[in-house]
């Protein structure tokens, strides 16, 4: 997708008997995928003939902190066959620190389907270069072949992008060429002075060579001197189908590692802290192989972190490996967490698994094959999770678990045994400005079923309750019966929005189309709608790309549930329409399985006001009617105002009304008498029509405007229209002095916003000659 902030363009064309044109086009801000770029300037000069355009063009990328790029050159294009050439003639990437310029004339051409480049030299003053070249390349066959020394790529990164995300000095060189079937080459790339995040290294290096059907390939990280991270991979290749391939290929051997000398966590520290992990530390290593052939590779590894501090809760070691054999068709996971000197966590897993290396596919496993698994904790910490958590949803989690869990058997017939307890836990919710506390559970695990026998928390003044049972056949679950009850439980905390609820409900049925009934009651809170009327957008999926299906569990629920609001909630207005609604009311909702939600009933508003010209109109009538979906209610809010008479004049109600559904509401003014819209106005906000309004701006130009006083004026206007908009409930003030020749006079402008589409302004022009006021 691409996006930019401005585009602006010129173009000129001259009729001849060859057509010449030029064309200047300039982007700010370019996104491309969300990637910003820098400000972009393209020029052409062409000339058109019978069967060709050719002439001339340059690009200028430029950042005026950063640098800029320049290219330039000729250009051909063939009309009948599309076939383009190019010859650069600039091609400059230059920075306050450093430069890369074109050395020769670079050449490409696309022509039959084939692109073709010469040599690309790019030179830097301290020596640094680049070349690069593309011998030929289409859409089976590719070659290409590349040299660099001392090359700083993270020039390009800041000019293009305005900031360098991975820097360093590349040194090396490499070729590789591939057909439909094979691929051949090598190469030795070193890249030196390594920043990444905040995060140092001095040297990482890969080197490969790909030859008779195999790849050799082999890397390594120094850190401060030292070979921290290497590993090396010796594998047979072959581009061709893979079901396709012979069974000789497949009984090439593999070979591979993979290791971490032990290292400090903290030397990851500035990127850890990009996503938000600051209370980790401690030593960690691996060590992982890959043997085996390549139609049954065998992979195994081992992941130690000694000294252990997760999200600032210290441990004694954290210790995990794993072995998968495609023979034994098994995957064995043994993890252990130590803390004060004994096992705080120990878990052990030997179950069927194989995955076929010719489809890139699951394998279907004997389900006759034995499983085995084994949890246990022992005082378990949950605070260790903290730095990796969403902390958007969830901060200062605590609780203590203890537990065991054991499954033995075949995935048809399986035994499970056990129980986990949840202690002393506690949780706080940013997005719902709540904290969650008191949190007890137990879950008990048997042959058949797994039982919830208890989850309560409080928060608030209330709690919440739950208890069931999932039935299970063999390792997957059949059928579920859960209750859940909460009593005063505050569910949300915010400016935004505020709950508190009462909860009856039953969530039961087979477990891939569960249905939930019950009731559930807001008992109090309010609600702020921002945005009254604010649109969404449609989504819109691009000619060539697919749709994403997701397919959730809430798509196979089934709704039959009762919905009230039963007092002290309400509506607020927090952007263009300052209102306030307490409401109350049922709903049924109602879904089917795969089916949309529907919500019928009304809510009806018991009192209330609505704000608009800076006036409070009380409410009179409101009900929002639900007919189906639940983003478009039925609107009908109506509220009065009632304007100050005086003695003998007749009494006036203006009123104001919505109606229309949401997100398209109507908004309109009537009165009683009825009246014009410029009446309307005029009573709400100054209690008079608008023709009575000429004796006012009389007494305002007799009582102004000397040219002290416009000095004085201009010193506070600043002032008293930030005073206006606070104190008097008017949406925008200006005012402005003028003075021309002898004349003098002051504009005031008050205005307020009737909705998110409307804005009502009034401006007094106070001349000592002829005031007016205009709407």
């Amino acid at each position: 997708m691409f996006l930019a902030s401005g585009v602006t363009g010129t173009g000129e064309v001259v009729l001849k008997e060859k057509e010449e044109g030029s064309f200047e086009l300039e982007i700010s801000d370019p996104k491309i995928f969300g990637t910003v770029l820098q400000d972009i300037k393209i020029t052409t000069q062409s000339t058109k003939t019978a069967d060709s355009l050719y002439g001339s063009y340059s690009v200028e990328i430029q950042d005026n902190v950063n640098g800029r790029i320049n290219n330039a050159g000729d250009y051909e294009l063939e009309m009948d066959s599309m076939d383009v050439a190019i010859a650069m003639d600039q091609l400059d990437f230059i920075t306050n620190e450093n430069s890369l310029k074109l050395q020769n004339k670079f050449n490409i051409s696309y022509r039959d389907g084939a692109v073709r480049t010469d040599s690309l030299e790019l030179v830097s003053p301290n020596g640094a270069f680049l070349s690069l070249a593309v011998p030929y390349a289409d859409s089976v066959n590719q070659q290409i072949w590349f040299v660099g020394e001392n090359f700083n790529f993270g020039i390009l990164q800041e000019i293009i992008l305005g900031e360098r995300y991975i820097d360093g000095i590349l040194f090396g060189r490499a070729n590789i060429s591939k057909t439909k079937n094979t691929l051949s080459g090598s190469g030795n790339l070193e890249l030196q002075s390594i920043e990444y995040e905040g995060v140092q290294a001095d040297v990482f290096s890969l080197s490969f060579n790909a030859k008779d059907k195999r790849i050799q390939s082999e890397l390594s990280l120094i850190w401060e001197q030292e070979k921290v991270i290497s590993g090396s991979l010796d594998v047979p290749l072959d581009l061709s189908d893979p079901e396709k391939l012979s069974d000789e290929f497949y009984t090439q051997s593999v070979k591979g590692s993979l290791i971490i000398q032990p290292t400090p966590i903290s030397r990851f520290k500035s990127a850890l802290e990009k996503f938000e992990i600051t209370g980790t530390e401690g030593i960690i290593s691996f060590d992982g192989t890959l043997s085996g052939t390549a139609g049954t590779p065998n992979f195994e590894g081992s992941l130690n972190i000694d000294d252990p501090v997760l999200s600032n809760v210290s441990l004694d070691s954290v210790f995990a490996d794993f072995k998968y054999s495609q023979e034994q068709e098994n995957i064995i996971i043994n993890t252990e967490v130590l803390a004060a000197r004994q096992k705080a966590a120990d878990i052990d897993i030997d179950f069927p698994f194989s995955y076929n290396f010719k489809t890139f596919e699951l394998n279907t496993v004997d389900e006759s094959k034995p499983v085995s698994v084994e949890v246990r904790t022992r005082d378990f910490n949950l605070a260790v999770f903290n730095d990796f958590v969403n902390k958007e949803f969830t901060r200062n989690l605590k609780g203590v678990l203890n537990g065991e869990l054991s499954l033995k058997g075949t995935e048809d017939e399986i035994t499970a045994t056990g129980y986990f307890d949840l202690t002393k836990s506690s949780f706080e919710s940013p997005i719902a400005g709540i904290k969650v506390d008191g949190i007890k559970s137990r879950i008990e695990f048997s042959k058949d079923k797994v039982t919830l026998k208890q989850l309560s928390a409080n928060s608030g003044k209330g709690g919440f309750n739950a208890n069931g049972t999932i039935n299970l056949d063999g390792l997957y679950p059949t059928t579920l019966d859960i209750q859940a009850k909460a009593n005063q439980f505050k569910l949300a905390n915010t400016d935004e929005y505020n709950l508190v609820i009462d909860l009856d409900s039953r969530l039961s049925g087979p477990i891939t189309t569960p249905k939930a009934i019950g009731r559930f009651a807001v008992k109090n809170g309010f609600i702020v709608l921002e945005e009254f009327g604010d649109k969404t957008v449609e989504d819109v999926t691009l000619e060539g790309e697919e749709e994403v299906i997701n397919i959730s569990y809430y798509d196979s629920l089934a709704i039959e549930m009762e919905f009230a609001i039963e007092r002290n909630f309400y509506v607020r207005g927090g952007g263009y329409l300052d209102m306030e609604i307490e409401i109350a009311g049922e709903l049924d909702a109602q879904k089917k399985t795969n089916g949309e939600l529907s919500l019928f009933g009304s809510l009806r508003g018991t009192s209330g006001y609505v704000r608009p010209l800076g006036k409070r109109f009380e409410l009179e009538e409101a009900e929002v009617v639900f007919s189906g979906p639940p983003e478009s209610p039925d609107l009908n809010i109506k509220s009065a105002y009632v304007p100050i008479s005086r003695k003998g004049e007749q009494e006036v109600t203006v009123y104001y009304i919505i109606t229309g559904t949401i997100p398209n509401e109507e908004y309109e003014f009537e009165s009683e008498p009825t009246m014009e819209l410029q009446d309307i106005y005029c009573y709400t906000l100054f209690n008079k029509p608008c023709a009575a309004m000429q004796s006012w701006q009389n007494a305002l130009v007799q009582g102004g405007g000397s040219s002290p006083t416009d000095l004085l004026a201009g010193v506070l206007l600043d002032e008293v229209e930030a005073l206006a908009t606070r104190e008097l409930g008017i949406d925008v003030v200006q005012i402005d002095n003028t003075r021309v020749g002898n004349e003098t006079g002051t504009s005031i402008k008050t205005g307020w916003y009737l909705n998110e589409r409307t804005f009502f302004a009034i401006v007094n022009e106070i001349t000592s000659s002829d005031p007016k006021t205009l709407f």
